[in-house]
């Protein structure tokens, strides 16, 4: 092998200098990260969940009361029709209770997925700048390869050796 020229020699150097380089950006710290952030959106519905849980079950509590209190200021104290009117009242509420609980999922659902959209933005932000950085620095210096010689001491030779036979040529 002839060797490498000056041109391969700094595109080598600068290859590796490029694979070594660490993302100056990483070190880009948000105030909160991901795992936090879900973590709090966790707590907060779940929160939500306990509050529907604890009110319906109080609504259904006041609802069967006042139906009994009805019934009992009518002589009906006890019996089939005040247990089904009780029964009923807590189905309906308890619909309710699941809806209410459905809706608050699929909130849960789209707050954690635009929360992963939001994180994963940031960290392409920084991969870009990081791009970007390395397009401006590199990019520089990448185009003074073009000006260096891209020849071997085995092309001086050879071309050497072609000017001697040109010369012989022409020897009487």
């Amino acid at each position: 092998m002839a060797g490498k020229s000056p041109q391969e020699k700094a595109a080598e150097q600068l290859y590796n200098e490029i694979s070594s380089t660490q993302n100056r950006f990483d070190i880009i710290h948000t105030p909160f990260s991901y795992e936090q952030m879900g973590s709090n959106l966790k707590d907060i519905f779940g929160n939500y969940r306990g509050m529907i849980d604890r009110d319906t079950a109080e609504q259904i509590a006041n609802e069967q009361q006042k139906a009994a209190e009805s019934f009992a200021s009518r002589g009906i104290t006890g019996g089939s029709i005040l247990t089904d009117t009780q029964a009923k009242l807590g189905s309906a509420l308890n619909r309710a209770k699941t809806n209410a609980l459905s809706n608050l999922a699929n909130m849960e659902a789209t707050a954690v997925g635009d929360l992963q959209k939001y994180f994963n933005q940031l960290d392409f932000m920084k991969k870009q700048a990081d791009m970007q950085n390395r397009f401006n620095l590199y990019g520089l210096k990448g185009n003074t390869l073009q000006w260096l010689d891209n020849t071997t001491w085995l092309d001086d030779v050879m071309s050497m050796v072609g000017d001697v036979a040109k010369i012989v040529g022409k020897l009487p």
